[in-house]
């Protein structure tokens, strides 16, 4: 460490104690993370995992997503699911704004009757709207002292 500067500047301060732990097979410790990133990462995780409604969708009408938005689901959970592990809320306000930017889009578009929203419905706004306010709402909160 350099004389005068604090270890944080340095980067190589942890933020807290348990920033370090790691699992008996090396892998970071998700424990060590706060609420807010375990939130993220979840949530980031609903994303692709809701792309099960394309398989589905003969037996179950419950989300229908137009075949653009399988990119948006999939790049914008991704990086939710990155801010969250790593620990960068401004990722994971990436994310959230990103959704909600992607509902919008979804509602002008199926309301202007554009191919990009074929086979879609309001399911696909609901969707994007909850997911792009959970994220910016754990984005924005008090980061939590504790894991």
């Amino acid at each position: 460490m350099s004389e005068g500067l604090p270890e944080r500047i340095e980067g190589h301060a942890p933020r807290s104690a348990a920033e370090g732990r790691h699992s008996s097979e090396g892998l970071p410790d998700m424990s060590a993370r706060t609420a807010a990133d375990r939130a993220a990462v979840w949530l980031g995780v609903a994303s692709p995992a809701s792309l099960i409604f394309l398989v589905l969708k003969r037996e179950l009408h419950f989300v229908l997503i137009p075949q653009a938005g399988i990119a948006v689901a999939i790049v914008l959970g991704l990086l939710a699911i990155a801010g969250g592990w790593l620990r960068v809320r401004a990722v994971v306000l990436l994310a959230g704004a990103g959704f909600l930017a992607a509902a919008i889009a979804q509602v002008v578009l199926q309301t202007n009757g554009s191919s990009l929203a074929t086979n879609s419905n309001g399911s696909t706004f609901g969707l994007w709207l909850g997911l792009g306010f959970g994220l910016l709402a754990v984005a924005l909160t008090r980061a939590d002292p504790t894991p």
